[in-house]
């Protein structure tokens, strides 16, 4: 990396990349009846066209 490209956070420390939350569909199979949680088949989709930037208080 080019030392001109290098940031820092407030607390000084190098910022390599940035959080990310992204919207993602777990498949489920079904509703345990008992505890009314789902039962993940273990499949996620992944939407990537709909990713929103996590941002923190300046």
């Amino acid at each position: 990396m080019d030392s001109s490209n290098i940031f820092l956070s407030p607390n000084g420390k190098q910022i390599i990349g940035t959080a990310e939350t992204v919207l993602a569909t777990a498949r489920i199979a079904g509703i345990d009846p008992d505890t009314q949680e789902p039962e993940y088949e273990g499949g996620t989709e992944i939407h990537w066209d709909r990713k929103p930037l996590r941002e923190t208080a300046k």
